[in-house]
């Protein structure tokens, strides 16, 4: 009897003692959202190797098509069932990143980052907003086959230049149809890279309302339908010009760095990479296209805002930056990364960071989840009407300035 009484206290001991075990392994689980790409495949390994060295927090990552996206998480977070991490670069969705994001060694880092790479300076200050974790350069990408074939040594430099090497590159047949575009020409070319090289001021001055008229926005746009008049580029635009460059009909186009993805299914491609051409040596490059879309969510308690700042620490850490870049082209923000053997072993990325060399320190930042993203939705879905219809300059900077305003008077009303 003594006996089994004993047994049963055990038992009852070691269910204690399981129950204790059981509350005490209960981890904090924070779910992170973005759409399904190259990156919110990147996440969710990176979700893997994180989960594996926690014991009291696990991430969990949900991709989403990119269709319908950003009214899913504008949704969720007004519904206040929001994730606590999320990849968006829309404004008005997200709280400032917490304090514990930025100790003061790493505003220090920023700061000394900003002397070489002034974008740094739209993050510094009471009210940083989100951490620049990688960034994406406008670059000229070209096909190096078809600039042999043609005798042309070297990537075209300026404007003047790249008009002259698109009508060497151009093909036609017989009946004078267009073959092989010299350059694919993309309206988003206008207030990506035209643009900002002739009137940088204009993405610096972030008030209420803009004006293009009066400043280079008219030479940039006359440049653009030069070049559809000239007859080197296939317009209105059918196919997305980096599938013209892959597929052979065309031979130099304007992209983000991010293109090498891309390129990543084109083996056997021979292509090249360069700054993009400028209409002066003193003009900046094009924007930099700055991301710092890795936010958290609203109303987050301080457990969930801790495991979440936590895990969008480890996505930023060196090896996980550089393993994007090995993937997907975006290159890293930090320039002490730019050391790792990651990014130096790959033959591909090291012909980016050849021509991102000069682009990074002379460009125009261009942070997401800015006003910058109402500016340049409201050009480009402008630009390429008034390219279509060969509106007259004045003419299409008129209605760009009013689009932009409409749509600047609307995200300041809210």
């Amino acid at each position: 009897m003594a006996h089994r009484r004993a047994r049963l206290v055990w038992l009852v001991a070691a269910m204690l003692v399981l129950a204790v075990s059981g509350v005490s392994a209960a981890k904090t689980q924070i779910y992170a959202w973005s759409w399904e790409d190259a990156i919110g495949s990147w996440m969710q390994g990176a979700a893997q190797r994180f989960n594996a060295s926690q014991d009291e927090i696990e991430v969990i990552v949900e991709l989403h098509p990119f269709d319908g996206y950003y009214d899913k998480v504008k949704l969720a977070v007004a519904s206040g069932i929001g994730p606590e991490v999320i990849r968006a670069a829309v404004d008005g969705m997200h709280d400032p990143l917490p304090a514990d994001m930025f100790v003061p060694s790493l505003r220090e880092y920023m700061q000394e980052q900003a002397e070489i790479l002034p974008f740094y300076a739209e993050y510094i200050g009471d009210e940083i907003y989100g951490l620049p974790w990688v960034v994406w350069p406008s670059l000229l990408w070209y096909n190096r086959d078809h600039f042999a074939e043609a005798g042309i040594g070297a990537p075209p430099a300026t404007w003047e230049e790249l008009l002259d090497v698109a009508r060497r590159l151009t093909r036609t047949d017989g009946e004078q149809r267009l073959v092989r575009s010299g350059f694919a020409l993309e309206g988003k070319d206008f207030a990506q890279v035209f643009l900002p090289q002739m009137d940088p001021d204009f993405y610096r001055v972030g008030e209420h309302r803009v004006s293009l008229v009066g400043g280079g926005a008219e030479d940039a746009y006359s440049f653009m339908l030069d070049v559809i008049r000239s007859g080197v580029t296939a317009w209105p635009q059918q196919v997305w010009a980096g599938a013209q460059l892959t597929s052979g009909s065309a031979s130099m186009m304007l992209q983000g760095s991010w293109y090498l993805g891309h390129l990543r299914n084109f083996p056997d491609f021979n292509w090249g990479v360069a700054p993009q051409p400028r209409i002066s040596e003193s003009a900046p490059y094009g924007l930099l296209a700055i991301a710092s879309d890795l936010r958290l969510g609203l109303g987050l308690s301080s457990e969930a805002a801790a495991a979440a700042s936590k895990f969008i620490r480890f996505l930023m850490e060196e090896e996980n930056i550089a393993l994007v870049t090995a993937d997907s082209g975006l290159l890293p923000a930090r320039l002490d990364y730019y050391s790792s053997p990651i990014i130096t072993g790959d033959p591909a990325v090291a012909k980016i960071l050849e021509a991102a060399a000069q682009v990074l320190p002379n460009s125009v930042a261009w942070p997401q989840g800015t006003v910058f993203d109402v500016v340049l939705e409201g050009i480009d879905s402008v630009i390429y009407a008034a390219l279509d219809g060969g509106v007259h300059p004045a003419q299409a900077i008129h209605e760009m300035e009013q689009a932009i305003n409409s749509r600047l008077a609307t995200y300041y009303g809210n």
